[in-house]
């Protein structure tokens, strides 16, 4: 660095660089350069106690030097670190070794700064060993820098495990790398055995080839991200179409790295337009301790002394530096070289005492590395500066670790801000201090109205409170949050939220803060509710469907049973017809067996059950079927009576299923077989035919609802396909599995029924069974049907010599059993006017009726119907059209 000098100074003889050093007394050489240097440095004698501190270290400690003398310096050493400090500093002591650790050193104000020290042992010309000297240099910045940098990725990897869609990071090789629970949940696998796959092993077939073309053009550099719809093989072997953002990484040359990809599921939304990008980077940043080195500056002559330390900083071997401001300016960047030396001579000319900066060294390998100058002026009285001398810091690591928390946040500012949900941060209480750019958009308000509680001004009033209630919680346990709410949009309408949040902690597990999220659920609640609604007019409407069946059916079937007990008739037409009969009300009793089943509202009335007497009598039942179509039935039960705990109605309505299967897709003249076994365990129902068969693409699906074998019109048995619908989850309720067999299209086929054995029952009590008789009853007949109304009249006529009066609606029924004041009433609840809920109340409150047995006798039969009919009163509930059978028996009960 040149300065002009005075035309008498020129016409001066120059001294020599030796004059020029003996000028100044060696002593103060050494105490300028230690006084002006910001590293702290000692020296101690050879029996290891302190004896000189430099102005550094005092005006850190804030304590006087005579303080400090001796060992009395370890007692600004943090309790924590001093034992640590103090065998490392004794053991190089004794070993005459350098050596280089951080602890923590209290300050002049109290408070303690980590400091890296080094130290080094000094010898004397004639060899022997005459102490210590070492520097300290405080690093609490860069220790601060560690933790924010830390807690940066923290919030990264917290946003990656959390987010709403599926998110992967996959090798040049398409290799998954890491994935996130969501993504793993999408496509049916453990996270861990997902991160063993590649990208085309989940692909599905159709869209391998486009896949691999698209990263190929990103690995060009044709384009830096793609998206795509495409459909993925899930584990189970289905395939889930999802939207596919897929980004190359670079590093910092521009070489690709790796690729980050964000699947979101749209099967139930295929054009959905939200779409969500995440570009993630794990920093990798390798942390070495400040290392310092001082320089003396002597401006009138030019020269510059470097200590060895300071040529280590810049590269070089000891003794390499050429001593000139030109050798500086070889090892810095040319535009740092401009700016710092324009500093220096600003501030020289301004008279200031001190001057801070900042620069890039060139390495001889051509690395840069940031080094932070500290120096003192010197000047003469004239006010001309004489001398520079100063210390440079090695900053390196510093200034990287800043600019990499800086992209750090910066990405995840724009990943959160480009987020399809609502993002915030909170403090370990709860205090919300930032959200991401989504919320403000919806809400339209700003982070000085949101941050804390503020958010409360935009939750529904209806919920804030039990809100409020378990968010603070969670404040206060630690425990994640989650919870479903609506959030009022700047548009004034309210829309729903799905929000959860985690506690981020540090190392030793305390919460250091929170994030959450807010994701848009109202279309799909929507959707729930649309559904439910659906689900609700299915039922009504198959009640009203079974109830307007079942009207017509109940005097047909009165009338066919009345027939045959008259004698009326070809006898084989009019059982040829009451078979015809059964087999409609078995259609309308499965269809509301399978919505019932379907939605879980099926109770079994569970009982001892022998299974070899239960398919006898229920083989019985389906014989006439089998035989107007000659096929051969074979029953081969175990020799052992076998026991189930079961619903036998219920088993039996599988066993005859599958019988009544057989027989519609089996040929006439067919063979079926009805076998069982049983081992320790389980018992197994067979149901074997020599039919029509399954196609091999059929038999998959052959449980699914409505789904039929393919039949030709003259082998048409009707149905609606949801038979085996039905026999299949009966069995599941109890327990067992159901599987199916076919060789082919006519080859027959075979139904196989596990189920659980159980215990035998004890024997139970021998008595005696005593036959009644059916006496003559005071009978009433409620229904505004007149055919079924006459039909079940003459009926119940043929059936004993009974009383029987009829009514049309409600009032007459009640004028009518006033005046008869019958034992039994037969009462339709679907009345015109007053239901036959309203009229069973009545004829309990009602002296002459309160005793009477009311049966109801209706279309309507499901749960919920039998719940009702028993409150209001009646004692039985029979469904339209009624079993000759449960009439006998209901007469015989009230002989």
């Amino acid at each position: 660095m040149h300065h002009d000098r005075t035309e008498a100074q020129r016409a001066a003889p120059q001294p020599t660089d030796s004059v020029a050093f003996d000028i100044v007394d060696p002593d103060e050489r050494f105490r300028a350069l230690t006084d002006c240097t910001p590293v702290m440095m000692w020296i101690c004698g050879v029996n290891g106690r302190a004896t000189w501190f430099n102005r550094a270290w005092l005006e850190f400690t804030g304590a006087p030097l005579e303080e400090q003398l001796g060992d009395r310096w370890t007692e600004l050493i943090h309790t924590d670190d001093r034992g640590r400090t103090l065998t490392e500093y004794e053991s190089s002591f004794h070993a005459r070794r350098r050596f280089s650790l951080e602890c923590r050193l209290r300050r002049h104000d109290g408070e303690y700064a980590w400091v890296l020290v080094s130290g080094a042992p000094l010898y004397a010309t004639s060899g022997s060993f005459a102490g210590y000297t070492g520097s300290c240099v405080d690093v609490t910045e860069r220790r601060r820098s560690e933790l924010a940098l830390q807690s940066s990725q923290q919030q990264l990897r917290a946003m990656f495990n959390q987010a709403a869609v599926g998110m992967a990071i996959v090798d040049l090789r398409g290799r998954f790398e890491e994935v996130n629970q969501r993504l793993a949940e999408t496509l049916g696998y453990a996270a861990e055995e997902l991160a063993k796959l590649s990208i085309e092993e989940v692909t599905h077939p159709d869209h391998r080839q486009l896949t691999r073309d698209n990263m190929r053009r990103l690995l060009s550099g044709e384009m830096t991200s793609y998206q795509q719809e495409k459909r993925y093989l899930r584990r189970d072997g289905s395939d889930v179409l999802c939207l596919k953002t897929v980004s190359l990484l670079l590093d910092e040359r521009g070489k690709p790295q790796r690729f980050i990809a964000v699947v979101e599921d749209i099967s139930d939304r295929r054009l959905a337009e939200r779409r969500m990008r995440e570009n993630e980077h794990r920093l990798r940043l390798a942390l070495r301790a400040s290392g310092s080195g001082v320089f003396d500056w002597d401006l009138e002559v030019g020269k510059i002394i470097w200590s060895p330390e300071l040529e280590e900083l810049y590269g070089l071997e000891e003794g390499d530096f050429e001593g000139d401001i030109d050798g500086w300016r070889r090892r810095v960047v040319p535009e740092d070289a401009e700016r710092v030396t324009k500093q220096i001579e600003d501030d020289m000319a301004a008279g200031l005492d001190e001057c801070s900066y900042e620069f890039r060294a060139v390495l001889p390998d051509g690395r840069r590395r940031w080094l932070a100058g500290e120096a003192a002026f010197y000047y003469d009285d004239a006010g001309k500066p004489l001398r520079m001398i100063g210390v440079n810091l090695d900053v390196d690591e510093r200034k990287r670790f800043a600019e990499a928390l800086r992209e750090s946040e910066e990405r995840f500012r724009m990943l959160a801000d480009n987020m399809a949900q609502f993002a915030w941060v909170a403090d370990a209480q709860g205090w919300i201090f930032w959200y991401n750019q989504r919320w403000y958009d919806y809400t339209g308000t700003t982070l000085e109205e949101m941050q804390g509680w503020g958010w409360r001004d935009v939750h529904h009033p209806d919920y804030i409170e039990g809100v409020v209630e378990r968010l603070q919680y969670s404040w206060d346990t630690g425990e994640p949050w989650e919870d479903t709410f609506p959030l009022r949009g700047k548009d004034g309408e309210y829309r729903w939220f799905l929000s959860r949040a985690l506690p981020i902690r540090d190392a030793s597990g305390r919460i250091l803060r929170w994030f959450g999220t807010n994701t848009d659920i109202t279309d799909q609640r929507q959707a729930e509710e649309a559904l439910k609604e659906a689900d609700r007019r299915k039922d009504e409407f198959l009640a009203m469907l079974a109830h307007e069946l079942r009207n017509p059916l109940a005097p047909i079937r009165s009338g066919l049973d009345l027939m045959a007990l008259e004698g009326q008739g070809a006898g084989d037409l009019v059982s040829l017809m009451q078979g015809q009969v059964g087999h409609l009300v078995r259609l309308v009793d499965d269809l509301l067996d399978v919505s019932r089943i379907m939605r879980g509202k099926i109770e079994l009335r569970r009982e001892p059950v022998e299974l070899g007497a239960l398919m006898r009598s229920t083989a019985e039942a389906v014989r006439p079927l089998l035989e107007t179509r000659e096929h051969e039935l074979v029953v081969a039960t175990p020799d052992d009576d076998v026991w189930l705990d079961a619903d036998p109605v219920r088993i039996a309505q599988v066993i005859e299923n599958l019988l009544n299967n057989a027989a519609k897709y089996t040929p006439n003249g067919g063979r079926i077989e009805l076998v069982a076994e049983a081992d320790e365990s389980r018992a197994t129902v067979a149901v074997r035919d020599n039919g029509v068969g399954i196609d091999r693409e059929l038999l998959p699906n052959v449980f699914e609802l409505f789904t039929q074998a393919s039949r030709s019109l003259d082998r048409s048995q009707g149905g609606l396909g949801i038979g085996l619908t039905v026999v299949e989850r009966l069995v599941h309720l109890h327990g067992g599995r159901i599987s199916v067999h076919s060789d082919g299209v006519g080859r027959g086929s075979v139904f196989t029924v596990r189920l659980p054995r159980a215990e035998a029952p004890a024997p139970a009590s021998p008595g005696t069974v005593e036959e009644k008789r059916v006496r003559p009853l005071r009978i009433l007949v409620v229904d505004d049907n007149a055919s079924a109304a006459y039909m079940l009249r003459r009926l119940l006529a043929k059936l004993g010599d009974h009383r029987i009066e009829t009514a049309a609606d409600g009032p007459a029924a009640l004028e009518a059993a006033a005046e008869q004041r019958p034992e039994l009433v037969f009462l339709d609840i679907g009345l015109p006017g007053m239901d036959g809920y309203e009229v069973a109340r009545r004829l309990r409150a009602a002296p002459g009726t309160r005793s009477a047995w009311i049966v109801a006798l209706t279309g309507y039969g499901q749960a919920d119907d039998r719940r009702k009919s028993a409150e209001a009163g009646f004692d039985h509930h029979l469904v339209k059209p009624a079993d000759i059978e449960d009439l006998e028996r209901l007469l015989a009960d009230l002989a």
